[in-house]
């Protein structure tokens, strides 16, 4: 079951439009102390990306590391990122938002075997790089504490 202050956090940055420095510190040590444990609970990360226009870069950095290590160390078999799991995050994974393409890509690098449906995001991804401009006007915003 999905923590009570994770969907408090979620609907508190969502309601204001944006997550903080200190956010982030409140969800790395209050909210989630232990990383993602769940699926559930990677979604409601991942509906924070979408919904929530500004962040501080530490949220990105912080949501990439901790997605990462669920998908790829989280569940069995450790290390491989199987097709039922692949099925279940591409469809999360936006290809317009570069945080999420990044989530991709390092789940990719990391894992020894990835599902199909992730390798395609991949793939479309080299195929079709965000040109420079577009990916820094979709970054993260530093945002006073």
């Amino acid at each position: 079951m999905i923590a009570t202050d994770l969907n408090a956090f979620a609907d508190l940055v969502i309601r204001t439009g944006r997550v903080t420095f200190g956010d982030v510190q409140r969800l790395h040590r209050n909210v989630l102390p232990d990383g993602v444990s769940s699926r559930e609970e990677i979604e409601t990360l991942l509906r924070i990306e979408r919904e929530v226009r500004r962040y501080d870069r530490s949220f990105a950095a912080w949501l990439v590391a901790n997605v990462v290590d669920y998908a790829v160390w989280g569940e069995r078999p450790t290390g491989v990122l199987t097709e039922e799991m692949s099925d279940w995050l591409a469809p999360l994974l936006d290809k317009s938002r570069p945080v999420l393409v990044r989530i991709a890509k390092e789940i990719a690098a990391e894992a020894q075997e990835v599902g199909t449906s992730l390798d395609e995001i991949v793939a479309a991804a080299d195929a079709c790089p965000v040109p420079a401009e577009a990916e820094s006007a979709a970054s993260p915003v530093e945002l006073a504490a």
